[in-house]
């Protein structure tokens, strides 16, 4: 009985082992298969990427020799460039790194233009070089960054300017003008200036105003400026006007000949920010507000 148990168990430990073959078999060969397949799509996937890498590189170099007319373009196709990039590693591949270091250059390059499109236009108020350099740091993902780095810029130049103009000392005094002439023609210059730099923000604000993402139809000013906070003019305004009247009364406290000439002349005072006002209320509606924050200043 025992030799008849121990035969069954037998056969049935041999058609297991035959049934474990004849499956293991085809599983390692489906497992082999699978991995062949996945590493096949990950080849294509690459040279899907690579492919896409040197079409972009071509359109890339016309849109160089284009000039500044595809800009804007040449600016997309970078962006594509930085995706491509974060999607996958390109690395040591002969194609890619050939092309690797002009493609930095020309993005170096778009920047480069960019800004020196959107400073020039800002000065001259071409709506065209300003909404051109625009759109290349949009297509970048960079407006935000650019648009505070300009303000921020001007900012800055015009307080430098402002500070230097208000600085009175001893030497003024002596000044074959006279220190009246001195501080009234320093004065305007410093009107002057602040005017010309409100236009140039105001400018590059219209023009932000004016364009929309073509896919999304937002406005590119909305995108940078969040609901029921003060536009780009508004923060200019309210820090320069803050600055320079913090500047005129500390200059008046540090050097009494000065504070004699303010508010002994104070209507000739009064009517320089009248003429200033009246320049830059000839812009816009909103310049026009902007005037009437200024009130300080005649008090």
């Amino acid at each position: 009985m025992l030799a008849v148990v121990k035969s069954g168990v037998d056969q049935l430990q041999d058609s297991m082992d035959k049934i474990a073959t004849e499956i293991s078999a085809p599983a390692e060969i489906m497992r082999a298969k699978t991995m062949q397949l996945s590493r096949i799509h990950q080849a294509c996937e690459l040279l899907r990427k690579v492919i896409r890498f040197l079409y972009l590189s071509r359109k890339l170099k016309g849109h160089m020799q284009a000039g500044t007319r595809e800009l804007s373009k040449a600016a997309q196709c970078i962006l594509e460039f930085d995706i491509l990039r974060k999607e996958a590693d390109l690395t040591g591949i002969h194609a890619i790194d050939g092309e690797a270091q002009w493609i930095a250059k020309a993005g170096e390059d778009v920047m480069n233009s960019a800004s020196k499109m959107l400073s020039q236009g800002m000065e001259t108020q071409n709506q065209a070089d300003v909404a051109a350099a625009v759109q290349v740091f949009y297509n970048l993902l960079m407006l935000q960054p650019k648009v505070d780095a300009t303000i921020s810029n001007l900012t800055q130049r015009l307080k430098q300017s402002i500070s230097a103009l208000l600085a009175f000392g001893p030497a003024d005094v002596q000044s074959k003008d006279g220190l009246k002439n001195v501080v009234w023609n320093r004065i305007e210059k410093m009107m002057d200036s602040i005017y010309t730099y409100c236009v140039q923000i105001w400018h590059l604000q219209r023009v932000l105003s004016k364009l929309r993402d073509p896919a999304t139809h937002v406005c590119l000013l909305d995108s940078i400026t969040e609901d029921g906070k003060p536009t780009i003019i508004q923060v200019f305004w309210q820090t320069i006007t803050n600055y320079m009247t913090e500047n005129m009364v500390n200059s008046a406290k540090k050097f009494p000949p000065v504070e004699a000439i303010l508010v002994g002349e104070f209507p000739k005072l009064f009517r320089i920010f009248n003429e200033f006002l009246k320049k830059v209320q000839t812009h816009h509606v909103e310049m026009k507000n902007l005037a009437g924050s200024i009130t300080t200043l005649d008090q």
